[in-house]
Order: C-alpha cells, then sequence, then structure tokens
C-alpha cells in the first residue's frame, strides 16, 4: 500500500503541479494580453492627443498672427496720420495695406481649421475686423493738411469699439464729444 499511497500521492503532486502551472500561465498570459491591449489604447490616446494638440497649435498659431497684424495696423495706421511728409505717409500706408493682406490670409487660415460648429467664432471675427477696416477706410483717403488737422484728434478705434450695445468703452454721445 506503500508503493500504491507513494503513486497516487505522485499523481496527486503532479496534478496539483500542473494544475497550478496552467493557472499561473493562463494568468500570465491574461496579464500580457491585457498589458498589450492596454499599450494599444494608450498609443491611441496619445495619437489623438498629438492631432488635438496640433490642431490647437495651429489654431492658436493664426489668431496670433491675427492679433499682431492688428497690433501692427495700429502702430501704422497712427504713422500714417502723423507723417507730415507724403511719401513716407504712403509707405506708412503700402504697409498697411500689406498687414491687412497678412491679416486676411491669417483669418481664412483660422476659418479652415474650425470645426463645423465653431464657425460663428470665425464670422463674428471676420465682421469685426471688416467693421474695424471700414472705420479706418475713410482716413486712407485724407491729404497732408488733413491728416495734419485731424490726424492728432481722430479716435477712429473709439468709433468701432465704444458702443453701448458691446457693454464696453464710450458710448456714442461720449465718443461726439471726444
Amino acid at each position: 500500500m506503500n508503493a500504491v499511497g507513494a503513486r497516487g500521492s505522485d499523481r496527486l503532486l503532479l496534478s496539483t503541479r500542473f494544475a497550478l502551472t496552467a493557472g499561473f500561465g493562463g494568468l500570465l498570459l491574461i496579464m500580457a494580453v491585457a498589458g498589450i491591449y492596454g499599450i494599444g489604447v494608450l498609443e491611441k490616446i496619445r495619437r489623438n492627443d498629438n492631432a488635438i494638440r496640433k490642431h490647437f497649435l495651429s489654431n492658436n498659431h493664426a489668431l496670433n498672427d491675427i492679433r499682431s497684424q492688428l497690433y501692427l495696423s495700429g502702430t501704422y495706421v497712427r504713422d500714417y496720420l502723423l507723417e507730415p511728409e507724403p511719401g513716407r505717409a504712403e509707405a506708412y500706408l503700402a504697409s498697411l495695406e500689406e498687414v491687412r493682406r497678412q491679416m486676411d490670409s491669417a483669418l481664412e487660415s483660422f476659418g479652415h481649421q474650425l470645426e463645423p460648429e465653431q464657425t460663428q467664432y470665425h464670422a463674428e471675427l471676420s465682421v469685426a475686423l471688416s467693421r474695424y477696416w471700414q472705420v479706418l477706410a475713410p482716413t486712407f483717403q485724407w491729404g497732408t493738411d488733413q491728416r495734419r488737422r485731424q490726424g492728432y484728434t481722430a479716435r477712429p478705434r473709439k468709433r468701432m469699439i465704444g458702443r453701448e450695445e458691446d457693454g464696453r468703452g464710450a458710448s456714442p454721445a461720449q465718443d461726439a464729444s471726444a
């Protein structure tokens, strides 16, 4: 019985080892598959994150270009209005036209990058910039004498931004008195 018991005990030991090996091996296999799947999911998230970041940076770059060109246009308008020499005033005006072309290009680029539900922002920005250039347009026709007389007192910015319906800046009555 000793031999039979030892054989049974060996078989039980082998079946227990096999069961443990199969169980832990299966567990390791499941963990490996889950790890590989997790790496795939993380890679997909990383690609999506990179696409979102690239889209954001592209939009931000276009908006920064517009902001920069708007600031530069204000500088050129000021210099144009205050310049007593007609030749230099025309050079400022030419620079201003180039800034406007660059601004329009950046605005168009920004519009192409937007999602359909964001097009209202592009439309609002387009209207605001169009209004800005419409307010400035009459000053581009001024001659040297008119620039000299009105260049120091012209306030096109107030006329463009200072409206009560915006809730910002001066009212039209305040604008007229300025």
